[in-house]
């Protein structure tokens, strides 16, 4: 029986798992679009979530309307937000109370009210459209196609963003 090497050892094993890797990766029959469509689709049947969805994609569910003023590209707002992958799992948040309950509480993380300019590409570009359809003070759901968030990462997102204050534009 032949010895191998420990160097030619992990290079066959290497091999064996890329295969395995690729073997998963390369399948055709995969429409990945389709696959994130079906998703979307199965979420907003069992959520009863009945609203159309904007040109871009976006579902824009208002939760409370808020008091204030309609925010605009280019204006300052801050805003406290939840981002759920479709099945449930958090994603990000800058809210600490809900880190920790979901067992990702990041004690290198900066929580608190995000201020960002409003189509400066600080948040994702489906979060930017829905604060454009929200007042100061409002709150509302989301679900974020992934061209409006990862592209190419053909996941939906589900959001919540609390919309807490407009300062209007920096300039």
């Amino acid at each position: 029986m032949r010895n191998l090497s420990k160097p030619a050892g992990i290079f066959a094993l290497s091999l064996i798992l890329l295969g395995l890797l690729m073997g998963g990766c390369l399948e055709e029959d995969i429409n990945y679009e389709a696959r994130e469509k079906k998703e979307r689709e199965e979420f907003l049947e069992e959520n009863n979530i009945t609203v159309e969805s904007t040109e871009s994609g976006l579902y824009f569910i208002p939760l409370d309307t808020g008091y204030g003023d309609y925010a605009e590209m280019g204006d300052s707002v801050t805003i406290n937000f939840e981002g759920y992958w479709l099945n449930g799992s958090l994603l990000t948040t800058n809210i600490e109370a809900v880190a920790v309950e979901h067992d990702a509480y990041n004690p290198y993380e900066t929580y608190g009210p995000y201020t960002f300019v409003l189509g400066t590409g600080h948040m994702i570009a489906g979060v930017e459209e829905g604060l454009t359809y929200m007042r100061e003070g409002a709150s509302a759901e989301m679900i974020i196609p992934s061209e409006l968030s990862f592209p190419g990462s053909y996941r939906s997102l589900l959001y919540y963003v609390y919309f807490l204050n407009l300062q209007g534009s920096p300039d």
